[in-house]
């Protein structure tokens, strides 16, 4: 007797086209960079203002995000972008390191409310 267990699962099409159309813009973003085409700015000039916001929205939605999906494409256009990037996600980590950052975040009232819970119950006890 032999038994030949398999995944009784069919993948959506849209759903494979969507990804595949997802990793063919990946792919050409990273043949992009590694010819150095799309540095538009040769790599040495600086950015504008809009491209520097839309490097910090970038890094601010894969910051925030719970769950990263680890397949999603991190796509910033080129070479030079991505070390703005790189260096807005430095300035980040080592401003919350150092508590310059803000330190503030929509969960902090809900925690400073657990912790005021959490303290009259410690006191209830005690007393």
């Amino acid at each position: 007797i032999k038994n030949s267990a398999k995944v009784n699962e069919e993948l959506d099409p849209t759903l494979l086209i969507q990804r595949l159309k997802r990793e063919v813009a990946e792919l050409k973003q990273e043949l992009s960079i590694a010819r150095g085409e799309g540095d538009e700015n040769g790599g040495g000039e600086e950015l504008t203002e809009e491209v520097k916001e839309q490097c910090q929205g970038l890094i601010n939605k894969y910051v925030a995000a719970r769950a990263v999906d680890v397949k999603e494409p991190f796509v910033c256009g080129s070479v030079h972008r991505m070390r703005i990037c790189f260096r807005i996600l430095r300035d980040m980590c080592l401003g919350s390191a150092r508590g310059g950052g803000s330190g503030k975040t929509e969960e902090d009232p809900l925690l400073e409310m657990e912790a005021q819970k959490l303290r009259l119950e410690i006191a209830q006890r005690d007393a």
